[in-house]
């Protein structure tokens, strides 16, 4: 009781102390300093009540080490989140937004591999690419066309070769 009557009573004999120098820490809006504010009664009272503060230093140099700590805490963690939004943002607007020059080269990379497929020699080898290309595994798509494992991966990387050599311009 003794202990939470001395923290009221420091709190008190303190306050402009506490509000003036957070205030002066820290450039933001009154309701983010406040905040903090708030976080230092807490930690004061906090270091009271648990026997923290025992008379060693000057109450005041307690109440401003701990300003220091809260204002710090309160600026990492504002910078933290908003380096967080700032990522998740961007990566929204990248997977959801793409720029013009991403579509228009988007565009052009299904077209040269629509080209590509149409010019496979084996049937075989376009309709495994073709269910490749629409999520399927070569295990399903060994199922799906009732042909042996195998089988389509010889397929599947016969189609990736003539595919390497298209890329660098050796099959027309």
């Amino acid at each position: 009781m003794k202990a939470v009557m001395l923290s009221e009573e420091i709190c008190r004999q303190y306050e402009p102390f506490i509000r003036g120098k957070t205030r002066n820490m820290m450039t933001g809006s009154r309701a983010d300093w406040e905040d903090v504010v708030g976080d230092v009664y807490l930690s004061l009272c906090g270091a009271v009540n648990k026997n923290v503060f025992r008379g060693d230093c000057d109450v005041g140099t307690l109440i401003f080490v701990i300003i220091q700590r809260r204002v710090t805490d309160f600026i990492r963690l504002k910078y933290k989140r908003a380096d967080v939004m700032e990522r998740l943002t961007s990566l929204f607007q990248e997977k959801f937004f793409p720029s013009p020059e991403e579509i228009f080269v988007q565009k052009e990379h299904r077209e040269m591999l629509l080209g590509f497929i149409s010019r496979l020699v084996s049937l075989r080898q376009r309709q495994i690419l073709e269910l490749y290309l629409l999520g399927d595994s070569l295990s399903e798509i060994s199922r799906i066309l009732n042909v042996s494992p195998g089988f389509i991966h010889d397929c599947f990387y016969k189609a990736v070769g003539h595919f390497r050599k298209f890329m660098k311009g050796g099959l027309k």
